[in-house]
């Protein structure tokens, strides 16, 4: 079951977050199953937040780096990139290209996408559009 689970959350990043393809979140995201302790997935949930991305880089693409599955838990090493072309967090387009990366670690019911948690490098892409700084390391 588990290289099931991992195509699963390939196909959602490739089709969903990559492609824009919203319909699909249907078919790979669980309706209606509790959160145990992480963020409760839903298809509506996916289709308002994927739209903002792709409206402030509207090229990016996400690629699943590693992938390791157990029982039920998928944990995915990702990298997305792409370009600063709408507004992002308040911050205006700036035309630069940005990569930045994450990792998830996905609960699985019945063969989809039901539970998830998750950090993604949310000051790297900040940094990336000079919308923050951070102080440099002093040895």
């Amino acid at each position: 079951m588990s290289e099931q689970d991992k195509a699963v959350v390939r196909r959602y990043f490739a089709e969903v977050w990559s492609k824009g393809n919203y319909d699909v979140a249907d078919e790979v995201i669980a309706r209606g199953v509790p959160a145990t302790t992480g963020m409760a997935m839903s298809p509506e949930m996916i289709k308002r937040v994927v739209p903002l991305m792709r409206a402030a880089f509207p090229d990016i693409t996400y690629k699943v780096d590693q992938i390791i599955a157990e029982g039920d838990r998928i944990v995915a090493y990702w990298t997305a990139s792409g370009t600063h072309k709408g507004e992002f967090r308040g911050v205006a387009p700036t035309g630069k290209q940005i990569k930045f990366s994450g990792f998830d670690i996905y609960r699985m019911s019945d063969g989809k996408l039901a539970e998830r948690w998750g950090l993604n490098d949310d000051l790297g892409l900040l940094q990336q559009l000079g919308a923050v700084s951070v102080p440099p390391l002093v040895i």
